[in-house]
């Protein structure tokens, strides 16, 4: 972008105090910066701030920043560059943990990626509400998830590096494990198998494991957080 996201305005406003306003979460909050840009403009909106530590490391780096500085038992966590984010989508991710009963903190992350190209044409780009493929396999998995009473978290992305997305998302939502499967054996299978399992591997801490397993059927990655 050629400067830093949280120097961004959304109204007129800095973005930190439009997502602090349409957030207005009831609980503590903790604003994660970086050494470059230690105060940004609304920054003083938020409870806590913290540093990381590690220039030059990317998002996934300054969550493990944030996780390390959390003073309570469950967190939501989400980035500076949403500003589309409302209370009740981050509501909803808390309240499906908590009203989890005995399966407090399991919750299985159904991370749908749509690999694109670089030249794609993002004006006709589909989305999580018009991907039929998407749809049936959140429907899919939200069943199951019902039927054995896990929470289940769809999450839909699209991009040139789907390494970089699954990871990104592993890492938001908390998982020690990654599940990726696929139909279809030969080149895709192999490939799944070979460089974009190890890309995969050198974006993930290394205590997050990876897994490619044999699916009947075209299946999404597969995120599942720690028991």
């Amino acid at each position: 972008m050629g400067r830093p996201k949280a120097l961004l305005e959304v109204a007129g406003k800095p973005i930190l105090r439009h997502l602090l306003d349409e957030i207005h979460w009831p609980g503590a909050t903790l604003l994660v910066t970086s050494s470059r840009l230690p105060q940004p403009p609304g920054a003083e909106g938020f409870d806590r701030r913290v540093e990381d530590d590690v220039d030059d490391q990317g998002p996934l780096r300054g969550l493990l920043t944030g996780l390390r500085h959390v003073r309570t038992p469950l967190a939501v966590i989400a980035t500076c560059d949403m500003p589309a984010l409302r209370h009740p989508q981050l509501e909803y991710v808390l309240s499906r943990l908590v009203n989890s009963g005995d399966r407090l903190g399991v919750m299985l992350v159904v991370c749908f990626i749509r690999s694109v190209r670089l030249d794609y044409r993002w004006d006709r780009a589909l989305s999580m509400d018009t991907d039929m493929a998407a749809l049936r396999t959140f429907a899919k998995f939200l069943e199951l998830g019902h039927q054995f009473g896990v929470p289940v978290l769809p999450i839909y992305d699209s991009g040139s590096d789907p390494a970089t997305l699954i990871a990104e998302a592993a890492a938001m939502s908390g998982c020690d494990r990654i599940l990726i499967g696929s139909g279809r054996h030969g080149a895709l299978y192999n490939l799944i198998k070979g460089d974009f399992h190890k890309r995969l591997e050198s974006l993930l801490p290394p205590e997050m494991a990876v897994q490619v397993i044999s699916a009947d059927g075209s299946r999404p990655a597969v995120a599942i957080p720690d028991a």
